[in-house]
């Protein structure tokens, strides 16, 4: 069994229990397309909603102070919606439509999911990126505990995709610019020429707000490598399992 193979195998299973799958497939750069506004923060709140949120926001901002977490405002994509094509020749291609919102707008509706609807959310896209080493192992990152979500705990490689930093070259959104980025900050490796492949979007139902899933598969590094690479500026510990069966 492939590692994609062995991905969509997992995600089935996992179906429902803590995501849902917003699109699936096996898209390069050239089978993403994007719609804009891309600089136009598109969130509609009522006035009492809105109070709500920016009390749950001054309670973030009160707990990470106290736990001396990170707690930035930085602007993220927001997904409006995402759906699958077909090019003239019949190739599928995936259609992002993206708006903008802020982490600050995610901390704020992401609590109480049970007494909000799904257009009550922010719904930053962040990204899920399953490392395979060219030796057959997964690494794993251990959050630091510097973080504000879920510090300490063992996750993929990832982050939000960056109105400000991941744009191609013609300066429009580019969703393998984070890829590549997200695991530069956290493993200091250039991945500038590894093999990605953006798998599809699930959309986190805990934390709710939708994630972009990607394998990257590089032809010559190995556990070692990524085991003594400089992570340790965003990570407090690197895992290694073995690969897919």
């Amino acid at each position: 069994m492939s590692d994609e193979e062995a991905i969509n195998q997992l995600a089935k299973s996992c179906e429902g229990v803590r995501f849902k799958t917003l699109l699936w497939g096996n898209f390069s750069r050239e089978q993403v397309s994007y719609i804009g506004p891309f600089d136009e923060f598109d969130a509609k709140y009522s006035a009492d909603y809105a109070k709500q949120i920016q009390e749950r926001i001054d309670a973030a901002r009160a707990r990470a102070s106290a736990g001396r977490q990170m707690f930035r405002n930085d602007s993220i994509f927001r997904l409006s919606r995402a759906y699958t094509t077909s090019s003239n020749d019949g190739e599928m291609q995936a259609c992002l439509e993206l708006g903008l919102t802020s982490y600050f707008d995610y901390a704020g509706t992401r609590g109480n999911v049970n007494e909000v609807t799904k257009n009550d959310f922010a719904d930053p896209i962040g990204s899920v990126i399953i490392l395979v080493t060219s030796d057959g192992l997964l690494p794993f990152g251990r959050r630091a505990k510097k973080v504000e979500v879920n510090p300490g705990r063992i996750f993929s490689f990832g982050g939000f995709f960056d109105p400000s930093m991941d744009k191609d070259a013609r300066g429009l959104p580019d969703l393998f610019s984070c890829f590549r980025r997200e695991l530069h900050e956290e493993l200091g490796l250039n991945f500038d020429k590894v093999e990605i492949n953006f798998l599809g979007l699930i959309y986190d139902m805990v934390h709710p707000h939708p994630e972009a899933f990607a394998l990257a598969i590089p032809s010559d590094m190995t556990a070692a490598i990524v085991k003594s690479s400089n992570w340790r500026e965003e990570l407090d510990d690197i895992e290694l399992v073995e690969r897919f069966m």
